[in-house]
């Protein structure tokens, strides 16, 4: 938990659980967004305040699937919307391991162009990390081994 938010999604969010010593208890590693909304729904109550960072596995899973990977963060979105107080939405970095593939950008900016649509909900905050270093960069650091 960081400042009463719970940490919600895969190990990406994980990891800087873990650089800021909060545990995690709600991110699972290799998730895609619909495994973790099926998760949500079937398994868990969802805590009053999250902050939610998920889609690097689908990018790297199945990334030419576009219509799906915005449909499924939608409904998640939307699914914690209803049952949570406060929402933080993390935007989804660029996959260093991505980066020449050629719609990995179109990928990602339609997924994080949903997350800023909801931007205008009283609910909601929203988070981009590469804003805090450069408007392409995000340091390597952010992933495993496996992403870059």
């Amino acid at each position: 938990m960081l400042h009463d938010f719970e940490l919600i999604g895969d190990s990406q969010l994980r990891r800087f659980g873990v650089y800021l010593r909060v545990d995690t208890p709600f991110c699972f590693s290799g998730f895609t967004i619909s495994q973790l909304r099926k998760h949500f729904k079937s398994q868990c109550e969802i805590p009053p305040k999250v902050i939610l960072l998920i889609g690097s596995n689908d990018l790297l899973e199945n990334p030419s699937d576009e219509k799906k990977l915005v449909s499924d963060y939608r409904a998640l979105a939307k699914y914690l919307l209803r049952k949570c107080d406060k929402v933080v939405l993390v935007a989804v970095p660029v996959i260093p391991r991505r980066v020449k593939v050629a719609n990995h950008f179109k990928l990602v900016q339609s997924l994080n162009n949903l997350v800023y649509s909801f931007a205008a909900n009283p609910k909601v905050r929203i988070v981009d990390l590469k804003t805090y270093k450069h408007p392409c960069f995000v340091r390597t650091d952010y992933f495993e081994k496996y992403f870059y």
